[in-house]
């Protein structure tokens, strides 16, 4: 089964490498979700496979707005709900009870580049780890160079595999999984992968 951050779906990498036997689907998924966390972790809080984040902790701006770990910010609430106003919560002390920050879901909303949460008249109060939030964070689609990138550290990790022409390409630690070894840290990645990369990168200040 595929991970929930998944970039690529693995037909369209089975395609690319010309491949129709299903005897290493499992390793060719496992590689999938090994390149998608490495790019997912090269762009630090960006997701790019649609993702729930329940109860995150983020702090409060005392503003009208309010920022997520991760972004895009797809939806307010999760795949299997609507938007809620028990989505934006906040509370007065570490140990107080959760208060909605809104209770009519029509007066916040996603901001139009998926960068934060918008508030109509609310405004966030100021503190640490005070509102918690429950959203969706990727893209839909997933955009195509970055699809393009994951096939293609798929298809480099095939080919240094043992299901391919050489041994993987390792930094230190490996596991042996789906009748293959994989890298359990990629650390191959090309200068034009990172090119493509940088645009959807996001740095801590």
């Amino acid at each position: 089964m595929a991970s929930t951050k998944a970039i690529v779906n693995k037909e369209d990498v089975k395609r690319y490498l010309n491949l129709t036997d299903s005897s290493k689907d499992t390793f060719i998924q496992d590689l999938i979700d090994l390149a998608s966390g490495e790019i997912e972790q090269y762009c630090n809080r960006t997701k790019f496979a649609l993702q729930d984040i329940t109860g995150e902790l983020v702090d409060g701006t005392g503003e009208s707005i309010l920022y997520t770990k991760y972004s895009p910010i797809y939806a307010i609430g999760s795949s299997s709900a609507t938007q809620a106003s028990t989505d934006v919560q906040y509370r007065a002390t570490p140990d107080g009870s959760w208060t909605d920050l809104e209770s009519d879901t029509d007066f916040f909303w996603v901001e139009q580049y998926g960068n934060y949460i918008e508030f109509h008249e609310a405004i966030v109060p100021s503190g640490k780890r005070n509102v918690k939030v429950n959203y969706r964070a990727g893209y839909s689609p997933v955009p195509e160079d970055v699809q393009r990138v994951c096939i293609e550290m798929v298809a480099m990790m095939w080919s240094e595999s043992n299901n391919g022409e050489r041994v993987l390409g390792k930094s230190s630690t490996s596991m042996n999984t789906g009748g293959g070894s994989i890298s359990s840290s990629y650390v191959n990645m090309s200068d034009r992968w990172r090119v493509v990369l940088a645009k959807y990168r996001t740095i801590n200040v």
